[in-house]
């Protein structure tokens, strides 16, 4: 099972990279190995500037979304966006947004607890923590 779940990390990975390749006007061409399939899990008009990922054991993908570098900085420009693949066919069917966070980082879920490493803007484009 902890193969299976690691697999489907990687392929997530893989997936977002897709994403924002396919964002900046690229070519998109995956190749992954013959026992594994490439499926675009969420398009870029959700899940823009994605700078990292967490998958909890439930399935629930967490999209850490930043764009303080697209659209300038400051704070109020990050977001983690739960996405849910509820027929199991690779693609996101459902999605919230789970909480709106300064530069997220890093999302561990453990549990029912979802850590995230992030920062904290202070005042203008000063960063507090």
């Amino acid at each position: 099972m902890k193969f299976t779940e690691y697999i489907f990390s990687i392929l997530v990975s893989v997936l977002i990279s897709v994403t924002v390749l396919a964002q900046k006007g690229r070519a998109v061409n995956v190749t992954v190995p013959e026992e594994l399939e490439a499926t675009l899990f969420s398009p870029n008009s959700l899940t823009p500037c994605v700078a990292c990922i967490g998958v909890a054991p439930t399935g629930e993908v967490f999209a850490g979304v930043d764009q303080i570098g697209s659209l300038g900085k400051g704070g109020g420009k990050g977001k983690i966006i739960r996405l849910i693949d509820a027929d199991h066919d690779g693609v996101s069917e459902a999605h919230t947004v789970y909480a709106l966070i300064d530069n997220p980082r890093g999302i561990v879920p453990v549990g029912d607890k979802l850590y995230v490493l992030h920062t904290k803007w202070g005042q203008g484009t000063q960063f507090d923590g």
